[in-house]
């Protein structure tokens, strides 16, 4: 009500539904397509969309099967043979354009799907056969893939390791991957996460515009690209926070920032600049800025356990699965409310009765690893 009352004092605002906290038994709305719920047993949000979203799209690319298979868009959009290079037709780039566009505002909560997204809006201007097929594949993914919700805050043990000095505080990784496929003329693709309270709020993959010669420097662009990011996305927390008064006027945002690259690191925290290029030199600079001026700290996280590799390449299942879940994303599961509802029926307790104690039921459950059933 606070949020509310203080936004309300300076633009008209209107009220599409209530939440309440998980005591009062929490609640479901929808907002611009979305759901959002919180749950009577746990206080955190869970922002979903429509399992039904896509099914228009299914229909006009005529996904019939499904895959649970992470797919790799990259082994299509590489492929030079002259069928996949043929131009699509009028008509298929209209439909084209169409689904991409779906699938992007769709990425605004399904943010995992970032990284597939960006290399295929690289050939958006100029689709091809190849083009197409990248996106039947994800396309297929997604047939299995839609009943999925973002948990907010993330359950990830990573994001506990700091203790925070103040309540506005940024928790960022990024990553990058150096020259990673020629369809995009060797370009390196950019990554990064912004967490506030351990809730994911931004997610990004970018291709990078400058050609980078050395993993470093890519890497470099990246860190250069999230610090950037954060003290934009720093200075509104802040506002918000001191708006509602749970901070002081003129306390800024504390930004950790954890990268996997331990040589870019290293030649920001030297004092030194290379002799390389001016563009890096600007980079180092004021990133060497921000450090200083206590703004910004930089550690060290390996790469395995990066969750911004997510947004630089297209991984196997093992790794999309593990970074999506450090994000927050999970499967809806059943929840265990409703599983008392469906033992305590009326039926069912009939059932049980005629059946008797000695006797003995065997369901069988099929669920994902670690389900809540």
């Amino acid at each position: 009500e606070k949020v509310v009352q203080t936004i309300a004092a300076i633009v008209p605002t209107k009220t599409t539904g209530v939440i309440l906290p998980a005591a009062l038994g929490g609640g479901t709305l929808q907002f611009i397509g979305r759901t959002i719920e919180r749950p009577k047993d746990e206080e955190c949000i869970f922002l979903s969309i429509s399992p039904k979203y896509l099914q228009s799209t299914f229909d006009e690319f005529q996904i019939k099967g499904e895959s649970r298979s992470v797919p790799d868009i990259s082994t299509h959009l590489e492929k030079t043979d002259p069928l996949s290079q043929t131009k699509l037709t009028p008509e298929a780039y209209n439909r084209f354009r169409k689904a991409l566009g779906r699938l992007l505002w769709m990425a605004q909560t399904r943010m995992d799907l970032k990284v597939w997204l960006s290399l295929l809006g690289s050939q958006q201007s100029d689709p091809c056969h190849s083009t197409e097929a990248a996106l039947k594949a994800i396309l297929r993914f997604l047939k299995t893939d839609l009943n999925v919700v973002l948990r907010m805050p993330s359950t990830c043990e990573m994001l506990s390791e700091y203790t925070p000095k103040v309540s506005a505080f940024l928790h960022m990784f990024a990553d990058a991957s150096h020259a990673p496929y020629r369809f995009n003329k060797r370009k390196g693709i950019s990554g990064h996460v912004v967490f506030f309270e351990k809730c994911l709020v931004r997610a990004i993959s970018k291709q990078q515009q400058a050609t980078s010669l050395s993993s470093c420097e890519s890497e470099l662009y990246s860190i250069q690209q999230t610090a950037q990011d954060s003290i934009s996305i720093g200075r509104v927390v802040a506002r918000i926070l001191w708006g509602i008064g749970e901070i002081a006027e003129g306390v800024e945002t504390e930004m950790v920032l954890e990268s996997d690259s331990s040589s870019a690191l290293q030649l920001i925290q030297q004092t030194d600049v290379p002799k390389r290029s001016r563009h890096i030199e600007i980079r180092l600079l004021w990133l060497r800025s921000q450090l200083s001026e206590g703004k910004l700290s930089l550690y060290h996280r390996p790469g395995v356990v990066n969750m911004a590799d997510l947004f630089t390449k297209c991984l196997g299942s093992h790794l999309f699965e593990k970074h999506r879940r450090a994000l927050g994303f999970e499967p809806r599961d059943m929840p265990v409310s409703m599983m008392q509802v469906v033992m305590f029926d009326d039926d069912d307790e009939m059932l049980m009765n005629e059946i008797g104690p000695r006797s003995f039921g065997f369901v069988e459950v099929c669920c994902e690893p670690d389900s809540q059933l």
